[in-house]
């Protein structure tokens, strides 16, 4: 098939990765997904030679969409469709990777997880899923399945003696820190208990993986308690040692090393980076709160002076009444005599002869009020430059006696007072 074929109108290859009799693997691009990410295509294009696999997703159509994105038949081929995980591929992680003792026992604890999940699956399908080349690992401790289906020949009659012997083979590599680790490395390292459980997987005396994960929990729990203790770099993961696989960055090839009768099957494998992301989390969080902050007391600092300037300017202001005046003192008319003056008797104070004087018209005008007589209230109409201070004045006598006509006409504000308005003053 060539690239930039569409299969089922939907999924468009964009590299072969292999073909065999048996069956081919394209990396391609599903054209109805936003995500960037590729999917893998598993074709048997020869139904008899996979007829043991389209049974297989036949009789357990159920439990296979839980780890595939898709099957289907297709032009006479029976695809499978499965997404890349994330992270660095297994092989070249734990060859070039040192774990401490918590790292290890998260990376196994993990990996058997995941297998207990795929018990329901056919037996020769958790064989391919569990193999080392479908495996990556998210931040030193999350294990990745890509559930790509390549299978061998023999794997279709896989046996459960096998798959826990492959279990075993996964918990040497990441205790021993090398493809190449042997269990003479495990027994001397940082937690030789787990080569028991190795040798065990090794001599079929596991049921399933339940058994296995049985006796791994308690060295997890107390690797967790050793989780800051990081080992030395090991002996057997010396350059020269690995020279067959040197270095497993991102786009190299790579081979499966669990199964060493098999041809050399190369996958070409894109990964995405994901150094520190949490690290880069919690920075992004922490940017975006110092934006948020800085906008709230942005948003505060103008309502503050939007506040000073315009103020509440238009509330009103009571007036205060003003100040009573004294009367003027009145000289008398009649000088008395000074203190120490004594009158002589027969001494009779001088009396002013009266004169005629004309009688001129009084024209200061009277500013009281006269009370309604028989009526409880007075009716008085506001003049111009009224106050109720000088009202109560007029009509009181005393000015200080404004609350009561306030009170008297509902007046809640001495600035209120309308030319032409009607007022009662309440007679006493």
């Amino acid at each position: 098939m060539n690239r930039d074929t569409v299969i089922n109108n939907q999924y468009q290859v964009t590299d072969v990765l292999h073909q065999d009799a048996f069956q081919r693997i394209y990396l391609a691009q599903d054209l109805y997904s936003e995500s960037k990410t590729p999917v893998y295509l598993t074709a048997f294009k020869d139904l008899d030679a996979g007829q043991e696999v389209i049974s297989a997703f036949q009789n357990f159509e159920q439990e296979m969409k839980h780890f595939f994105d898709d099957f289907f038949l297709a032009d006479d081929t029976f695809y499978i469709v499965s997404k890349q995980c994330p992270g660095k591929p297994f092989p070249g992680f734990i060859t070039n990777t040192i774990l401490n003792p918590y790292e290890k026992g998260q990376i196994v604890s993990n990996y058997l997880n995941k297998l207990i999940a795929m018990e329901s699956l056919p037996m020769m399908v958790k064989y391919v899923l569990s193999s080392f080349g479908n495996i990556s690992i998210l931040d030193r401790k999350i294990v990745c399945m890509n559930n790509i289906l390549f299978f061998s020949p023999e794997d279709i009659e896989i046996t459960n003696e096998e798959h826990i012997q492959r279990i075993g083979d996964f918990i040497l590599c990441v205790y021993g820190n090398s493809l190449y680790a042997s269990i003479d490395d495990v027994k001397n390292g940082v937690q030789p208990e787990t080569a028991t459980i190795i040798e065990r997987c090794y001599e079929g005396l596991y049921p399933d993986v339940s058994a296995v994960q049985k006796d791994f929990n308690p060295i997890f729990f107390k690797s967790r308690l050793k989780r800051d203790e990081r080992p030395s770099i090991p002996s057997h993961a010396r350059p020269s040692q690995r020279a067959a696989h040197d270095d497993y960055d991102e786009g190299d090839v790579l081979t499966m090393p669990d199964h060493p009768d098999a041809p050399e099957r190369p996958f070409h494998l894109t990964r995405e980076r994901k150094v520190g992301r949490r690290k880069k989390r919690s920075q992004r969080h922490f940017k975006w709160m110092i934006v948020l902050l800085a906008l709230l007391l942005f948003a505060t600092g103008l309502w503050g002076i939007s506040r000073f300037f315009t103020g509440d300017s238009e509330d009103p202001v009571a007036e205060e009444p003003p100040a009573q005046e004294e009367p003027a003192e009145i000289p008398s008319q009649v000088d008395e005599p000074e203190e120490g003056d004594e009158a002589e008797p027969g001494d009779e104070p001088e009396v002013p002869e009266e004169t005629e004087t004309p009688e001129t018209p009084d024209t200061t005008p009277d500013n009281s009020i006269t009370p309604t007589p028989g009526q409880p209230y007075t009716e008085y109409t506001v003049q111009s430059g009224d106050t109720l201070y000088a009202i109560s004045q007029r009509f009181y006598g005393d000015g200080n006696r404004y609350p009561e006509l306030m009170e008297y006409n509902n007046i809640t504000d001495t600035t209120t007072l309308i030319t032409g308005q009607v007022i009662r003053l309440p007679n006493e």
